[in-house]
C-alpha cells in the first residue's frame, strides 16, 4: 500500500521594511500564502517471512507486558512510589495504567493481529508502533523524571525494542 501525505509550504511576502526590521517581519507569517502542496509518497513492500515473524514476535511480548504492566499500575501502582508523579496533573497511577495497556499494550496486540492476517501490513504496522513505542518512554521520562535503578533496564530494553520495530518497518518502507 501507499501512504500520501501532503505537505503546504508557504511564501511569506517580504514587508517593505523587511531589511530594516527583521526580527518584525519573522513575526508576521499570518501573511504566509499557501503555495502548492508538496507530495510525500511512501511505500511499504511486504517483508520476509522472517522479517514479519521477528515484527509480531516483538509486538507480542511489548504488548502482552504493556497490558500486564498497565493493569499492575492501575491496580495498586505496581509498587512505584507516587511520589514519582506528585509534581505532575496526574493524581494515581490509574491515568498512566489505563493509557499504557491502551495504547501501547492494545496497540501492540492490534498491530501483531493485523500483521499475522495481512503480511502486507507488517511493516507500517511495526513503523507505527515502534513510534509509539518511543513517543510512550520519551513522555513517561519527561513527566516522572529519570530515577535511574528500575527505570534504566526497562526504558534500555523497550527503546530496543521500539527501535528495532522503527527499523524493521522502514526496511520494507520506499519514499517518493
Amino acid at each position: 500500500g501507499t501512504l500520501d501525505v501532503a505537505f503546504y509550504a508557504g511564501r511569506i511576502p517580504a514587508r517593505p521594511d523587511a531589511r530594516a526590521n527583521r526580527r518584525a517581519d519573522a513575526w508576521c507569517m499570518h501573511h504566509a500564502v499557501p503555495s502548492r502542496p508538496v507530495r510525500l509518497s511512501i511505500s511499504f513492500a511486504p517483508p520476509s517471512r522472517r522479517a514479519a515473524a521477528a515484527m509480531v514476535a516483538i509486538e507480542l511480548a511489548v504488548g502482552l507486558a504493556a497490558v500486564a504492566g498497565g493493569v499492575g499500575l492501575v491496580r495498586d501502582g505496581s509498587g512505584l512510589d507516587t511520589a514519582w508523579i506528585e509534581h505532575t496533573l496526574l493524581p494515581s497511577w490509574t491515568i498512566p495504567g489505563v493509557l499504557l495497556a491502551v495504547l501501547v499494550g492494545g496497540g501492540m496486540l492490534t498491530a501483531a493481529a493485523v500483521s499475522l492476517r495481512n503480511r502486507a501490513l507488517a511493516a507500517p504496522a511495526a513503523l507505527a508502533m515502534g513510534v509509539v513505542l518511543l513517543v510512550w518512554l520519551a513522555v513517561e521520562t519527561l513527566m516522572i523524571g529519570w530515577h535511574g535503578g528500575p527505570q534504566l533496564p526497562l526504558d534500555v530494553l523497550c527503546g530496543s525494542l521500539g527501535a528495532a520495530l522503527v527499523a524493521l518497518g522502514l526496511r520494507s518502507a520506499s519514499v517518493a
